[in-house]
């Protein structure tokens, strides 16, 4: 592992995590305390209970970033490898809270704007 320089725990991993901590930490006390208050946020009436509107929203983020993220993926199975996440992921949020969908809806966003940004430069750099 020395010889090609690959180490067991990547600093850069781990920072990643480390950095993420507080955004996590801070959603799961603001949904706490959200629904202690009565749980309304935005269109959602409680987010301690799933929401139909906002599982479908998280499901078209979910394969909106993965569709954007997997261009190099074959054509054969990429109707597979696109789909399955977000109907995976409405499947589930209809059985979970709310504010674990907006969590990942939230995170879906960011994926979003990241698998973008490097679409963008790859295919600057194949030009």
């Amino acid at each position: 592992m020395k010889k090609e320089g690959v180490s067991l725990l990547p600093a850069r991993g781990l920072l990643g995590a480390l950095v993420q901590l507080p955004v996590v930490l801070g959603m799961f006390y603001a949904v706490r305390r959200c629904v202690n208050a009565g749980g309304r946020f935005l269109w959602i009436a409680n987010i301690a209970r799933p929401d139909f509107l906002l599982a479908g929203l998280v499901a078209l983020l979910t394969w909106a970033t993965v569709a954007l993220g997997s261009h190099s993926a074959p054509e054969q199975g990429r109707t597979f490898l696109v789909l399955f996440p977000a109907v995976m992921m409405f499947l589930v949020l209809l059985r979970l809270s709310a504010g674990i969908g907006l969590y990942w809806a939230a995170s879906n966003l960011v994926g979003l704007v990241q698998a973008a940004i490097v679409r963008r430069e790859a295919l600057a750099a194949a030009k």
